[in-house]
């Protein structure tokens, strides 16, 4: 009987540290992933305590020492994010055969690819545990390991050591491998790897490619050496035609940002909004004053638009300029990541027979779905009365916060007040922090850095896909594809008062690969042509979760 063979897949380091509320949270945005059910964040709509996943899900709790197995029923995670815990049971029918092979580095397991069929099984070693009248608890602190198990692509999809769990938590290295889209970023240091970002999000066919500009702020060279992986660690193929590294001498006292088309501002007097207010009226000026993961998740409907979120924001100039640059932290919220990939399972064992019609659709018709639906973040100012559309955040992925600048066209004087709106799908984005700049441009240095050197996991040279914009593209067929790439940084001079900050261009586009069984709902799926329809939907999906679970 054949067997398949599965090697591990690396550690993941994200490049910042989660504080026990944004932990806590990210289990009951775990739970929507894995069980279709959520927990907000906001305590309007839920307790942080007790999260739980016990629907589709399969947690399995391994004791290191005494190779006991369990299933544990009813998953809890205290407010904390230390215990975990929930019912022993013994393993059920199809989930007994799991077993590590023999191997010298305990790196290696086996399945049997005809019998057994791990679907969201999640494994957790652990070094010691509390088994008392049929319940099972355990400190986060004791985890050793967390495997996870993906039939999809029919090997574990992830495994994540006792060193990546107490850096990142648990719960966030479950999320990694149980997201659905993007290609991923880290930058090295050494031989440590710190998660940056997802490239070119949303540009899930060839006519959707797109360019994409990655701060990597605090990225520094090792020996003049710049040195990045873009790794493949989803269920979907990845094609990448172009990867630079621009590099941009600035003053030290300033910060600079690229905004969508890769034009470098300098930002040196960011201010808070004066005033911040949902359209419900929410005063949220708190949230969005400082970096440090407060999150406005645009949780208030907008007025005769249910299905969609704003946020008005009113800065006052500090002097006269040609030209304002609205500042922001954000990201995509899990829920809405997971909203598409629950709308994509609608088609069943039809999915892909959709996904090559959608290969032939303009790419304006798509942009124009993805625009009318929220999935992109809408930015306008106010001109005599009324809102104008001023630019389209893309989307850049649920996993890492991102800082843009999104130039605002006009004059201002002292004193005068520039009043902005933010627009998307309900809860379909996050916004850790904005701010207005009305300073004027200082003198900057942009630099492309030489790609040296680019290696796949193989070890074969793929930087002749990556210079150029001409078609010769690299392609990551499998999870666990990744590149190692290196950039000469032996051009750079700062002097004692500049810095550099580096960002990450690249342009390609990622492709879904599914085995979603069942027929589907025609009819249903017809309905999503209407404007509007997919907001709705998620929203109405949202509200019935948290109705399940208060």
């Amino acid at each position: 009987m054949p067997y398949l063979e599965v090697m591990r897949i690396k550690s993941f380091v994200p490049n910042r540290t989660l504080g026990t509320i944004t932990a806590v949270a990210i289990m009951g945005l775990t739970a929507g992933l894995l069980t279709g059910c959520l927990h907000m964040r906001s305590t309007s709509y839920t307790s942080p305590q007790n999260l739980r996943l016990d629907s589709q899900a399969y947690p399995i709790v391994h004791h290191t020492i005494t190779e006991e197995i369990y299933h544990l029923k009813g998953l809890t995670v205290t407010s904390d994010g230390s215990t975990i815990s929930g019912e022993a049971q013994p393993l059920g029918r199809g989930h007994q055969t799991y077993r590590k092979a023999n191997s010298l580095n305990g790196d290696l397991y086996k399945f049997n690819a005809f019998k057994e069929k791990p679907l969201d099984e999640v494994h957790f070693y652990v070094d010691a545990w509390n088994l008392e009248d049929g319940g099972l608890s355990f400190s986060a602190a004791d985890i050793q390991r967390v495997d996870v198990h993906d039939l999809a692509v029919g090997r574990v999809i992830a495994s994540y050591t006792s060193a990546a769990l107490a850096t990142a938590g648990v719960v966030t290295l479950i999320v990694f491998a149980l997201k659905s889209s993007c290609p991923f970023v880290y930058t090295m240091d050494g031989y440590v790897a710190a998660f940056r970002g997802e490239m070119f999000g949303g540009a899930i066919a060839p006519n959707l490619a797109r360019h994409d500009f990655m701060p990597l702020p605090g990225f520094q060279p090792q020996g003049d050496v710049y040195t990045l992986k873009i790794t493949n660690e989803l269920q979907e193929i990845q094609f990448t035609d172009v990867a630079q590294l621009n590099a941009v001498t600035h003053d030290r006292e300033a910060q600079v940002l690229m905004d969508q088309h890769g034009h470098p501002f300098v930002l040196s007097n960011p201010l808070a909004p004066v005033h911040a207010t949902t359209d419900l009226g929410t005063d949220v000026r708190s949230e969005l004053k400082d970096l440090d993961q407060r999150w406005f998740q645009f949780l208030d409907e907008m007025e005769g638009q249910p299905a969609y979120a704003s946020l008005d924001m009113t800065f006052e100039a500090d002097r006269p300029a040609n030209q304002a640059r609205l500042m922001l932290d954000l990201k995509n919220t899990m829920w809405m990541d997971h909203s598409f990939e629950r709308f994509c399972a609608r088609f069943g064992d039809k999915y892909e027979a959709f996904a090559r019609r959608q290969q032939r659709r303009g790419a304006e018709e798509k942009e124009q779905w993805m625009d009318g639906e929220g999935m992109t973040l809408a930015v306008k100012v106010e001109r005599h009365g009324n809102w104008e559309l001023v630019d389209r955040i893309n989307m850049v992925g649920p996993l890492a916060s991102r800082s843009v600048v999104v130039p605002i066209p006009g004059q201002v004087q002292p004193g005068e007040q520039l009043r902005v709106r933010l627009e998307c799908g309900y809860h379909f984005w996050e916004v850790d922090q904005a701010a207005m700049d009305f300073s004027e441009d200082g003198p900057i240095l942009v630099e492309d850095l030489p790609l040296m050197e680019a290696h796949d996991e193989s070890g074969h040279d793929v930087r002749a896909s990556l210079l150029d914009l001409d078609g010769n593209v690299m392609s990551q067929l499998f999870t666990g594809a990744e590149a190692t790439l290196r950039f000469d940084a032996t051009s750079l001079d700062p002097k004692p008062h500049e810095d550099v900050t580096v960002f990450l261009h690249t342009h390609g586009h990622y492709e879904y690969v599914r085995d979603y069984s069942g027929k589907p709902n025609l009819a249903e799926l017809k309905s999503f042509r209407a404007p509007g329809t997919f907001a709705a939907w998620s929203k109405a999906r949202l509200e019935s979760h948290m109705a399940i679970h208060p």
